[in-house]
């Protein structure tokens, strides 16, 4: 299903825009898969000296969410990035307007969709490709910190590509600073019943016989921590949960396909797991509701805009914390110094 709508698996990138440069990318996952994706950036007269922060979007489809889309009569963007850029260049053009770092944009579509390798899609599958992605911009961008974006079935494939990530000195996990989810699903499950909400309808029953679940929900809530020592993060979405500014949810006030409920249920997942510590570092996670959004439309709101550019720029904080020793020391050290980055930044 990755041709709908039609002409996008042969779709070519043309942008004539004299504000940002849109370079097309390939990405080997593998002998068999090769993806394509798009890297987004600003146009900038001299290079930063400092790494860029990039941003990993994540806009992956499903056969049932093309099923979604066509039963809802929208096309929608079935995972073609190029159908991302107003959307990219809208994000690197508030975050590079809020600090002096670069900032590049990194959306690439899984296995079936736009130029990348025709497979069927799957659950196993598009987390195999996401995690080259990631293996790709920790290579390509060796100090950068990285920030998951996903938007839809992207948070929740977002949210389980981390829970799969294992932590360590040298992981990928280690590179992920951040997280935010717009619009995700808790399920595949829950979004059959929400789409099809009768019990009359044959459909409202076949949630527990899909293949692929994407249950973003149980990922979450496996994070748990026990209150036993030793209680370090074992895998990179518990690690992005505990560590400031932790998760941002965002929710479309007028969502017409995924209910308002989810992102609830989320951020009461997630900050169970953070306030199992102790003491905790930062607020932790952080649910927002855009006034009048629909599921596709957040980013064209001014309050999308404050929301992203004070989350990215906590990221950036704490990256420079780490970066210039200050997390080293005790927890209560850390606390102190996290204290004073919220008092000039006001978020996390």
């Amino acid at each position: 299903m990755g041709g709908i709508p039609i002409g996008s698996r042969s779709e070519e990138l043309r942008v004539n825009d004299r504000e940002i440069i849109v370079n097309e990318i390939a990405i080997q996952n593998g002998k068999s898969v090769k993806l394509s994706g798009i890297i987004v950036s600003r146009f900038r007269a001299t290079e930063s000296t400092v790494p860029p922060l990039v941003v990993m979007y994540l806009q992956g489809e499903s056969i049932l969410i093309d099923f979604f889309v066509r039963a809802n009569h929208s096309l929608g963007n079935a995972g073609n990035p190029l159908h991302r850029i107003p959307k990219l260049r809208l994000l690197v053009e508030t975050l590079m307007g809020s600090f002096e770092r670069e900032v590049k944009v990194v959306a690439v579509a899984p296995r079936s969709y736009w130029k990348s390798t025709k497979r069927s899609p799957s659950e196993a599958g598009f987390l195999s490709d996401y995690t080259a992605v990631l293996e790709w911009i920790s290579t390509a961008y060796p100090h950068s910190p990285v920030v998951l974006y996903g938007h839809s079935i992207g948070g929740s494939i977002a949210v389980n590509l981390l829970g799969s990530l294992p932590t360590g000195s040298t992981s990928l996990a280690s590179r992920v600073r951040g997280l935010v989810l717009e619009n995700a699903f808790t399920s595949i499950p829950a979004m059959v019943r929400a789409v099809y909400p009768s019990k009359w309808l044959p459909y409202y029953y076949l949630g527990p016989l899909v293949f692929d679940k994407w249950d973003a929900l149980s990922a979450i809530r496996q994070c748990g921590l026990s209150l036993s020592p030793p209680m370090a993060p074992s895998s990179a979405l518990q690690n992005v949960i505990l560590s400031p500014p932790s998760i941002l949810i965002i929710n479309s006030e007028n969502d017409e396909l995924v209910p308002s409920q989810m992102g609830e249920q989320m951020l009461d997942a997630a900050s169970k797991v953070h306030q199992e510590l102790s003491n905790p570092l930062g607020t932790g996670p952080r649910r927002v509701v855009i006034p009048g959004a629909l599921h596709d439309g957040a980013f064209t709101k001014r309050q999308w805009r404050e929301e992203i550019r004070a989350y990215i720029a906590g990221v950036a904080a704490i990256d420079s914390y780490r970066k210039c020793g200050f997390g080293k020391g005790t927890n209560e050290d850390r606390t102190l110094n996290l204290k004073s980055l919220a008092e000039e930044h006001h978020y996390f």
